[in-house]
């Protein structure tokens, strides 16, 4: 449940992030009848964003937005990886390739860095922000830089705030569509397989897989369900997986497998082998992503994310907030479906 001085703090962070430098904003009197809260339930709401907006109180006269000027004489636009990356993984390649693609030539210099745990980054003399596939417990700090009047796109994740821009694949509408297409195939029972931590793209997938399954009258709360955990340097802890796996499929015996991302596949394919279960002859499965390099099936389907094409309209983007021809950026690609098929046979 969100308490009302959050709802009263989002409103004015909306008013913040679009309108101008000295602009007022809603005056206490305003916001008590506009959200029916006393004067304590705003005032703590104004109170709150002193410390984390930019804005200012004039006695007497109300709250500003504050004069903030961005330095962006430097040229220079940071990409923030995420926590946890490996270099030699390409899944997250199309996306950055395109970006330096895009700003050939453009006179502006890109810093590519990884984001580390409690380290602060300095935006100020930054033209613009690209933050890809952040974590729910990174969202706050991306508000407040968004707060600040520098440019930030997050890349591969949608954050439901008023003033935080995105690109991304549409999660939800993924997870439903490969739910939809394991429905289509007769499966009554379908596992979902995917990320215990903070990870706001699985929730979204999850979301969709659940809509999908009550949209044709089957119970989500009892389709078996398999989390990962990741140690500290965000790996996959395999024992603790391989063992999930094998008691889903001593316990449970679904007849389809929805696999959040290909990380997972790899093992869940070694113990399906031992087990003597194939898919499209015993189990249909589908993943969400294609990253290449590992071995495919037959009667496998993924969900294949337009990576190169976020790249291509992030940095297009970008390039409008930068001129100030554009104050806001929420767009959600659709992902495809495509079967796989193991090209050695």
């Amino acid at each position: 449940m969100v308490l009302l001085y959050q709802k009263i703090k989002e409103h004015l962070k909306e008013k913040i992030q679009y309108g101008k430098p000295g602009q007022r904003l809603p005056s206490e009197n305003e916001l008590c009848k506009l959200f029916n809260v006393s004067h304590v339930t705003v005032q703590k709401a104004i109170k709150d964003l002193l410390d984390e907006a930019p804005i200012i109180r004039k006695k007497g006269k109300g709250t500003f937005v504050k004069t903030f000027k961005h330095k962006n004489s430097t040229r220079l636009i940071s990409i923030v990886l995420p926590l946890g990356y490996n270099p030699e993984d390409d899944f997250l390649f199309p996306i950055i390739r395109r970006l330096v693609d895009e700003f050939k030539n453009q006179h502006i210099n890109l810093l590519i860095i990884p984001f580390k745990k409690k380290r602060m980054i300095d935006f100020h003399n930054l033209s613009g922000i690209f933050w890809i596939a952040p974590f729910e417990s990174q969202q706050k700090t991306i508000e407040e830089i968004s707060l600040t009047g520098v440019p930030i796109i997050v890349i591969n994740r949608i954050i439901e705030k008023p003033s935080v821009n995105y690109v991304s694949t549409d999660h939800y509408l993924g997870g439903k569509l490969g739910t939809e297409y394991l429905i289509s195939k007769g499966h009554r029972k379908i596992a979902f397989i995917g990320l215990i931590r903070d990870n706001t793209c699985t929730y979204q997938r999850y979301q969709g897989f659940c809509d999908a399954l009550e949209k044709s009258g089957i119970d989500c709360s009892k389709q078996p369900m398999i989390y990962a955990k990741l140690n500290k340097r965000l790996q996959l802890v395999e024992d603790d997986f391989r063992r999930k796996i094998y008691q889903m499929v001593e316990n449970s015996s679904p007849s389809g497998l929805f696999i959040v991302g290909e990380v997972f596949k790899e093992i869940v394919m070694e113990v399906l082998k031992k087990e003597n279960i194939f898919p499209g002859r015993h189990i249909d499965i589908v993943t969400f992503d294609e990253i290449s390099g590992i071995s495919h099936d037959e009667n496998m389907i993924s969900i294949i994310q337009p990576l190169e094409e976020i790249g291509k309209i992030a940095a297009f983007s970008m390039k409008q907030l930068i001129k100030g021809e554009k104050t806001r950026v929420k767009i959600a690609l659709p992902p495809v479906i495509k079967k796989i098929t193991d090209e050695r046979r």
